[in-house]
């Protein structure tokens, strides 16, 4: 453990307090967790700690930019001058022989390691990092320059996920307040250093070599992290064009999509996917779930129900009988019962959506009773459900709760804040002269939502016939004044326009509790022309903000 540690601290230039003194409990714990990850996962179909909401861009330029506490002066790049013969007993042979043998000690399925094997091969990796630098920087005549700028992108990946996990705890200890996009930041000359370690790899290595579409894709994955999308597109496009018959094509394919989805090129992606999930190949793929997501994903992001509902029914129907099958591992069986089980929510959630409440009704209580006839089966086996289908059968239940308690009835309770508002503009159910109305239930600083809640802000304020309303939650350990301040100035920082205040319910959030939504996360609900509740929506974020948008389009529009 104390080499784990002082390897980190090399990458990050400075030994942290929390490593020195006591509180490392959680950050052990964390090593552990993100070393795992990462070593089970080198190439990852999607980037280690993915953020819950997108983060703003991080800067692409090299100068001036480097993060606080990440050394980034340790040479990356084969000089053009140049140069002096390697110094006199530096043996450049020994050195790659040496990243060679660590690079083929690094098994391709990783997931079964103990912590105990993980640990040693880091340290194994952490020796090559610093045996490929000595190479990279005194034998750059060497014809072999390329296959080590590959190794030092694959080993440097390796560790990302352990260099994340301190930048994480860096920020908690300073007591600053993390985010995302802060995070990606100070990340971000780290992924340059793979970046740039990829693309001399990809450039100097021959078509032929077996490690040429290894280091496409780090140099792809990269470019991901670091939101350089098109330049991500460009490489996972030249791996797929390149290397059609790749074992990696189904789960790189994947990632294109995401790409895709992200430079808002939503049918191209879907297109892409659908070949892919058609291809004999990829049906054979224990990748293959992760094309049934990505198609799920591409049509959230769209904004489209009619998508999401054939997305949802294809896997209903597509992966049952996979599970059944002596084709797959294990492994891959549990990986499509997962995806089955968010899908009978998502199903669920897609007739809702197209405004066929009873219908969404029987879905819900069909996902239901398989979810729960699943855990009576596990439990006679002395075993429990894995907590993301847990989570979803509780979004199953919480939809359902809606739609038998508050839908298409009577609004359980007016939004009259009083003088808890903090925007001039001050919307009431009751004075909402027949608009659509948005009702967005959230904590202040909440960054999951923020860019959602702007999103729908925006799109309300260029439509007479829809409103949005934002209504907050007061922290009992701060100060009531304090915290009116603090949500004016988060509203105007991202230029907010729409109405919003707390629960003048300081105590019991009588507001949140009569409208049935929590504190824990956000929640957002549609209200028709009516007044009556015809949307319910936990932890809505940025991806979902078409969606929300053709949804309120669809109340408005149905009278």
């Amino acid at each position: 453990m104390n080499n784990i540690k002082s390897f980190i601290c090399s990458l990050l230039g400075h030994v942290p307090r929390d490593f020195r003194g006591t509180g490392t409990g959680f950050l052990k714990a964390a090593v552990a967790a993100c070393l795992a990850i990462a070593l089970c996962s080198c190439v990852k179909e999607e980037p280690p700690f993915e953020p819950k909401q997108a983060p703003p861009s991080p800067e692409t330029a090299d100068g001036g930019n480097s993060a606080p506490g990440i050394d980034t002066s340790l040479p990356n790049t084969v000089p053009e001058t140049p140069q002096q013969p390697p110094p006199t007993g530096l043996d450049c042979d020994g050195l790659l022989k040496k990243s060679v043998k660590v690079f083929r000690g690094i098994p391709e399925d990783l997931r079964s390691l103990q912590t105990k094997q993980a640990n040693q091969l880091a340290t194994l990796v952490e020796k090559a990092v610093v045996d490929c630098e000595k190479y990279l920087a005194d034998c750059t005549t060497d014809p072999a320059a390329a296959e080590v700028h590959f190794y030092q992108a694959k080993f440097l990946q390796v560790l990302s996920s352990r260099v994340r996990t301190q930048v994480i705890n860096e920020i908690a200890a300073k007591g600053d307040k993390f985010t995302t996009g802060e995070l990606d930041r100070k990340m971000g000359p780290f992924y340059r250093r793979i970046a740039s370690h990829a693309v001399k790899a990809t450039d100097g290595l021959a078509r032929e070599s077996r490690l040429k579409p290894q280091a496409i894709e780090i140099r792809a994955w990269s470019h991901t992290l670091l939101k350089e999308t098109r330049k991500a597109k460009e490489d996972y496009l030249l791996f797929l064009k390149t290397y059609p018959a790749s074992p990696r094509s189904t789960v790189l394919t994947a990632a294109l999509g995401r790409v895709l989805s992200t430079l808002g090129e939503y049918d191209a992606g879907i297109k892409l996917i659908e070949e892919k999930m058609a291809d004999p190949e990829a049906n054979r793929s224990a990748d293959f779930p992760t094309l049934g997501e990505t198609r799920w994903k591409l049509y959230e992001a769209k904004g489209d129900p009619e998508g999401l509902l054939l997305s949802a029914e294809k896997v209903l129907k597509d992966y049952r009988p996979r599970i059944k099958s002596d084709q797959h591992s294990a492994q891959t069986k549990e990986a499509y019962a997962r995806y089955l089980a968010f899908n009978g929510f998502r199903k669920g959630y897609a007739l809702m959506a197209l405004g066929r409440l009873d219908e969404a009704r029987v879905a819900f209580d069909e996902h239901l009773n398989e979810i729960n006839q699943l855990q009576e089966a596990l439990e006679k086996k002395g075993l429990a459900l894995k907590p993301a289908i847990s989570i979803y059968r509780q979004r199953s239940e919480n939809a359902q709760g809606f739609l038998d308690k508050t839908s298409l009835r009577q609004a359980p309770a007016d939004f009259d804040l009083g003088e808890m508002w903090v925007t001039e503009k001050k919307t009431r159910l009751a004075n909402s002269n027949g608009k659509v109305i948005g009702l967005l239930f959230r904590g202040t600083d909440d960054t999951r939502s923020a860019t959602f809640m702007n999103n729908i802000a925006q799109f309300a304020s260029e439509d007479n016939d829809i409103e949005l309303v934002s209504v907050h939650f007061f922290k009992s350990a701060r100060n009531v004044d304090e915290q009116l301040d603090g949500l004016r100035h988060e509203l105007a920082g991202m230029g907010y326009s729409a109405a919003a205040g707390f629960d003048p319910d300081l105590k019991d959030k009588g507001l949140f509790r009569a409208w049935g939504v929590y504190v824990g996360s956000a929640t957002f609900l549609i209200i028709d022309k009516q007044g009556q509740p015809v949307w319910f929506q936990q932890d809505p974020r940025t991806r979902d903000s078409n969606l929300v948008k053709s949804i309120l389009l669809r109340v408005r529009d149905s009278g």
